[in-house]
């Protein structure tokens, strides 16, 4: 990858290896936040995500915890913006 992006003209000095995508001494000096949400997604909302299960799944997390809150991240386009729409614990 380093050489792929060198071949596009990006400076040395710009490139920085992150293991598995994630700084974790960057995440370490974020202070604690408040917890918002109990759950948040990330990520096309498409059969192929397998979203109908975790919608379900969700459905039924939400009857056995009173204040569930949860967040989806992406554009929810047709048919899923039926499922989303229907509860208000679930904000797209």
């Amino acid at each position: 990858m380093r050489e792929y992006l060198l071949g596009f003209g990006y400076p040395e000095k710009n490139l920085i290896y992150v293991a598995n995508g994630s700084d974790t001494t960057t995440a370490d000096r974020v202070p604690d936040q408040p917890k918002l949400y109990d759950l948040v997604w990330m990520g096309r909302v498409h059969p192929q995500k397998g979203v109908d299960d975790l919608l379900s799944t969700l459905a039924v997390v939400e009857a056995t915890m009173p204040d569930f809150r949860a967040m989806i991240i992406e554009k929810v386009a047709k048919p899923w913006n039926q499922w989303c729409d229907r509860w208000d614990w679930l904000i797209t």
